[in-house]
């Protein structure tokens, strides 16, 4: 399959991104009504993440690198920028707040930095597991791990099918022992696999067989949604646009720029706009903030900290680039 770029990818990963922002905005503004249920819907943005990544994730690694270096590529991507939050947070709670927080386990910090934090039952949900909206983070990196084994497997449409499948099954028999704890990264791994058989679809040749799978399976989810996960059916609403604005081309030569530069930084965004969320929830807890003043500092600083922590991550990314070449030469 000839890689080639899509314009409705760009799109759709600023659309996600924008989608958690909101979601997060409206809780800080403390919205009610209409517009907080408009807000709240952008927490499905993770999950058009998760979907973009499939099929994102098969069309990089089909060109034949090692499985080492594919880890090494997607750990430079993700890493960096990661691990600058996480020593922001250790700094900011630990040096400066001076907080010690009950860990049963005493792993405390080393569950972020050694990306345990989904995974070891904690008794403090929230601090422990999802500092700075991090829970997914190690959803990625678990899926990125698994990728080049399960392209080795999944080769074709029919088979990416039968991969979609299995995947539900193992969703489903996490939650039937409770979910979460170590079998929890396997229930997420539905919402990749979708991506998946975007991927295969467009690769076979099978991009109308597929709309109609993803429709008759939609439907179907529709009728008995009372015991299905929305995030599922969404997910296959996401991958059903996906598919449909395949052939988008931003033609006016402006947009298509903002797009990309807004693209460019949307990973950025989306860990550093959590940074901002908790400087407006410190900031209340002294004074009264405007909404409008809460929508001001999220979205400047939400803007200005990621171009921040964009420029640390260009040059920590160069100096390994840096020592890869000057250990090769």
């Amino acid at each position: 399959m000839t890689r080639k770029k899509y314009d409705n990818i760009s799109i759709l990963r600023v659309l996600a991104c924008i989608c958690v922002f909101s979601v997060h905005l409206g809780q800080r503004m403390e919205l009610k009504g209409s517009i907080r249920s408009l807000t709240d819907f952008g927490a499905y943005g993770v999950y058009l993440f998760f979907v973009l990544s499939g099929f994102l994730a098969c069309l990089n690694y089909e060109n034949g690198c090692s499985i080492l270096d594919y880890w090494k590529k997607r750990a430079i991507r993700i890493l960096p920028v990661y691990y600058l939050v996480i020593i922001y947070g250790i700094i900011l709670h630990l040096v400066i707040m001076k907080e010690w927080r009950l860990d049963e386990l005493h792993l405390y910090w080393l569950r972020y930095l050694l990306l345990l934090n989904c995974i070891v039952p904690r008794a403090v949900e929230g601090y422990w597991n999802n500092l700075y909206a991090t829970w997914t983070i190690f959803i990625f990196v678990f899926f990125y791990f698994f990728l080049p084994f399960i392209k080795s497997w999944v080769k074709t449409f029919k088979i990416s099918i039968v991969m979609e499948i299995l995947f539900i099954l193992l969703t489903q028999i996490s939650i039937m022992y409770g979910g979460g704890g170590w079998l929890w990264p396997i229930e997420y791994m539905q919402f990749f696999g979708i991506g998946i058989i975007a991927y295969f679809a467009i690769k076979d040749k099978k991009i109308t067989v597929a709309m109609w799978i993803y429709g008759s399976f939609l439907l179907i989810f529709l009728i008995y949604r009372d015991s299905i996960s929305m995030t599922l059916i969404y997910s296959i609403i996401f991958v059903m646009i996906l598919l449909g604005t395949l052939n988008t081309q931003i033609r006016h030569l402006k947009a298509k720029t903002f797009i990309l530069f807004l693209d460019k930084y949307s990973y950025t965004f989306y860990l550093s706009h959590a940074i901002i969320m908790e400087v407006i929830d410190l900031i209340k807890k002294n004074y009264i903030l405007s909404k409008f003043s809460i929508m001001l500092i999220a979205i400047l600083g939400s803007i200005f900290l990621s171009y921040i922590v964009k420029n640390c991550e260009n040059k920590i990314t160069k100096q390994l680039f840096k020592r890869k070449r000057l250990n090769e030469s």
